[in-house]
């Protein structure tokens, strides 16, 4: 099947012919975001919105402006560079205590080049000046004492 039939199929909501058009691509596009993020996770992710994007906005290409794999490739390099931008807005808790002081901060974080990250990936929108780790065991205080460690 050609490239024009499947494309029409899959705007008139066939998936598996949207599956055999992205099918491809698909590594390239992979290839492409990883030179543009150099992670592999965070490629795959935007790879990942990339496709969910093209599904959505298939009914808006247009052959007479660009080939298939064109648009299909600007979708993925804008989502790489948007997953780009919002790793700006990553931030690494400070290490207080020293790597080896406190084993339940370093169950959940990472070492990076500047010091330790959230494992999961934590993204916040904004500046942070501090962030402090409180564990408290529930089971020690009523519900009064407990309202205190509210935020």
């Amino acid at each position: 099947m050609d490239e024009k039939s499947l494309i029409e199929k899959s705007k008139q909501g066939d998936n598996n012919a949207f599956n055999l058009l992205l099918k491809p691509y698909v590594i390239q596009a992979q290839q492409t975001s990883y030179l543009l993020l150099h992670d592999y996770a965070l490629a795959q992710d935007a790879v990942q919105e990339a496709l969910i994007q093209t599904h959505s906005s298939l009914n808006r290409f247009d052959p007479n402006k660009a080939a298939f794999k064109t648009w299909f490739n600007r979708i993925v390099i804008n989502c790489s560079l948007n997953q780009k931008r919002k790793r700006k807005f990553t931030f690494q808790l400070e290490n207080d205590y020293g790597v080896n002081d406190c084993p339940e901060k370093n169950s959940f974080l990472k070492k990076t080049n500047g010091g330790l990250a959230p494992q999961n990936g934590i993204t916040v929108v904004g500046k942070i000046k501090e962030v402090k780790v409180v564990r408290v065991n529930i089971t020690e205080y009523n519900d009064k004492e407990l309202m205190r460690f509210e935020m």
